[in-house]
């Protein structure tokens, strides 16, 4: 589309000589809001109609009702333009970066671009950083560019939870002491589990903090304190957490950071398969090999067959077990062909399946 339509301007004469117009020429046939179209007019007006001092006031203006990127395109004169640099940060935020350094200490121009992207901030005067009323607009629209604030607000209680609330992972750039506040941790692991990378050492060993991040992720676990981490009751109240509802992620992912002295550990592993059978993947790999806690496992997901040992993969008793909780019938009335099934389904080779099926047929 971009060729084609590179080509067809390269080839047409623009049909009108008023220069307001030709934004519109470009646009024939095509939305305003089409991603590439506005790529084509950016590369006419720059490209075919701009002098070595910038695009034209006129022309400049047209293409800014597109594109306030276009502002880069301006000249420096043009850049300190009160009127142009308003029209650009209405239609795109991020064109403060274009602005005249004058212009990006004006708040009002500042409080527009914020408003349209809060990652604007990025760009405006230290002064209107370390401004409450800017961060705030700016935070309420993109929580994270809390980055972009003064020290001093990024401390500031309220203008914090303003962008905790737009985004979790906003904690990374909060002050200490905030990140120590248990309320606002709380609400930042809520929002975005990750953020319980950002809380202070005594919070990451917060039960509460950590089941409800790991209840959004449970690969949140690997922020955790080592204590937790290695407290059995605590990783199986995750588990069954996970499994009567209370999570959005399942029993077994947090088991990838749980210590690796629980998951060497045949009761705690037992216990866990038989809350998700796929939790069999994180245990140690002599564990993998143990034929009770493979059973269990295949007990409540046949899947879960997938991690266990080769030996075990091929054990004609634990593919008659699989084919069983597949097929729904009696140890006595499973056939070959269904544990063929049942091994190639779980993604077992064919191979595997056959062998494996013959023994159990046997």
């Amino acid at each position: 589309i971009f060729a084609n339509r590179l080509k067809q301007l390269e080839l047409s004469s623009p049909p009108t000589a008023n220069i307001a117009e030709y934004p519109a020429y470009c646009m024939n046939d095509v939305s305003e809001t089409d991603e590439t179209n506005a790529r084509v007019m950016e590369w006419l007006l720059r490209g075919k109609y701009a002098s070595a001092d910038g695009l034209a006031p006129d022309l400049l203006r047209c293409q800014l009702k597109v594109d306030g990127l276009a502002l880069s395109a301006a000249s420096p004169e043009l850049q300190n333009n009160r009127s142009i640099v308003q029209q650009a940060v209405k239609e795109n935020g991020l064109a403060l970066q274009y602005a005249s350094h004058e212009l990006r200490s004006d708040k009002d121009i500042v409080l527009k671009a914020v408003r349209c992207s809060g990652g604007a901030l990025e760009f405006a005067s230290a002064d209107l950083r370390a401004d409450s009323e800017v961060v705030l607009e700016s935070v309420y629209d993109c929580g994270s560019a809390l980055e972009f604030a003064s020290e001093d607000l990024r401390g500031d209680e309220a203008v914090v939870i303003a962008a905790i609330r737009n985004y979790g992972g906003a904690l990374e750039f909060t002050s200490e002491r905030l990140r120590g506040d248990r309320a606002l941790v709380l609400e930042a692991v809520r929002s975005c589990a990750f953020s319980l990378e950002f809380a202070s050492a005594a919070l990451k060993a917060d039960r509460t903090i950590v089941l409800e991040a790991v209840a959004q992720n449970g690969l949140a676990f690997r922020f955790a304190a080592d204590e937790l981490r290695s407290d059995g009751s605590f990783v199986l109240e995750i588990a069954r957490q996970a499994v009567f509802g209370m999570a959005c992620t399942s029993a077994a992912a947090h088991l990838l950071y749980a210590a690796d002295t629980l998951r060497a550990d045949p009761g705690f592993i037992l216990a866990v398969v038989r809350l998700d059978g796929a939790a069999l993947e994180y245990a140690s790999e002599a564990l993998r090999a143990d034929r009770s806690i493979v059973l269990n496992a295949i007990r409540q997901g046949p899947s879960s067959l997938r991690f266990a040992s080769p030996a075990l993969q091929a054990d004609a008793g634990i593919l008659a077990a699989v084919a069983v909780r597949r097929c729904g019938r009696g140890r006595r009335a499973v056939s070959s062909t269904c544990c063929v099934a049942a091994a190639v389904e779980i993604g077992l080779t064919p191979l595997i399946a056959s062998v494996a099926a013959a023994g159990a047929a046997g």
